[in-house]
């Protein structure tokens, strides 16, 4: 019996499927680069990111220009690079995403940034972009970087409680202006990372990323933001908190002036790290404290332990801590 009709009928068949789907996938390509390209063109022309807090802060791109080769600093959403505009060193932050998103929290952050004049909070200079999407915020440049890599690489015996004391001084100073602000600002996130330091110009708060302005409900919050290891016990539980979450993060900060280590870093088994779990069960809880070492001055002790009570009515002010900063100081 002859199958040739019958297998010229199957080609035939073959090749018309085989083309059919063929003409399928090149139409579902096209549909896929139309809308990637369409998405593409939203995101770089994006008109529904709100801009008006930071436009009287633009600055001409062509007076700005990048210096360094690597990033000063990166973090997961952003990296800070260090600059020039009118020949003055500027430290240059933008965002790794594009999303327009994280985007408008940039500019959020941005406009929080441009009401901010204190001289003990990082100085904006002014915000720029070549399209909505690539924004980038231009702020002072402070030489000595961030207090948790000066820590790391000064020894006890190099960065002096004499220093030490300074630089305390000036961040309860940048929390009491935040503080007394009109509404109240919170940072949120208070840590070594976000206290920047310069030779001249001191130390400075910065990273207003997650900052709040409260301007309802007895100044305070509800959503549980910032870095693990320094958040507030009422941050963890997610139960209202005010200004006083920041208080407790500076009390974790004083522990690192005593260790020069990471909160937490060798409190484990055998001198390990607790885990990122134990240590917000156990903060949550009222059980955790930082350690503070052996040889760190009494004063610094008892004024961490006061920020660090459990309830947050207990915790000094920012005001009630610059006043005993400066009765010490007048002994």
């Amino acid at each position: 019996m002859s199958t040739s009709g019958e297998y010229s009928t199957i080609t035939k068949s073959t090749n018309a499927s085989t083309g059919a789907i063929a003409g399928v996938a090149a139409i579902i390509v096209a549909v896929v680069f139309y809308f990637k390209k369409r998405r593409q063109v939203e995101i770089d022309n994006n008109n529904d990111l709100n801009m008006s807090g930071i436009r009287p802060h633009r600055l001409e791109y062509s007076e700005l220009s990048v210096t360094s080769k690597a990033a000063l600093a990166a973090g997961a959403f952003g990296e800070v690079w260090l600059g020039s505009y009118r020949s003055q060193p500027v430290a240059i932050k933008r965002l790794k995403s594009r999303d327009p998103k994280q985007v408008q929290m940039f500019i959020n952050e941005i406009t929080l940034m441009a009401t901010l004049e204190s001289d003990y909070i990082v100085k904006f200079i002014g915000v720029s972009w070549t399209r909505p999407i690539e924004v980038v915020c231009i702020v002072e440049f402070m030489n000595l970087g961030d207090l948790r890599g000066y820590l790391a690489t000064h020894s006890p015996d190099q960065y002096t409680w004499d220093q030490k004391h300074k630089c305390i001084v000036s961040i309860v100073e940048g929390l009491i202006y935040l503080h007394t602000c009109t509404p109240p600002i919170i940072h949120r996130d208070l840590k070594s990372r976000n206290i920047l330091l310069d030779n001249v110009k001191g130390t400075k708060l910065t990273d207003f990323g997650i900052s709040k302005a409260v301007e309802d409900d007895e100044n305070s919050l509800t959503s549980g933001i910032g870095t693990y290891q320094w958040m507030a016990p009422e941050v963890i539980a997610s139960t209202k908190y005010s200004s006083a979450a920041d208080v407790y993060s500076f009390g974790i900060v004083l522990s690192e002036f005593c260790t020069h280590q990471v909160p937490y870093s060798a409190m484990g088994p055998n001198g390990t790290s607790l885990s990122y779990l134990q240590v917000l069960k156990r903060v949550g809880e009222g059980k955790l404290t930082p350690s503070f070492g052996e040889s760190s001055p009494a004063w610094v002790k008892e004024m961490a332990i006061q920020c660090l009570q459990l309830d947050p009515i207990s915790r000094p002010s920012a005001l009630q801590l610059s006043e005993t900063l400066r009765h010490l100081n007048d002994h």
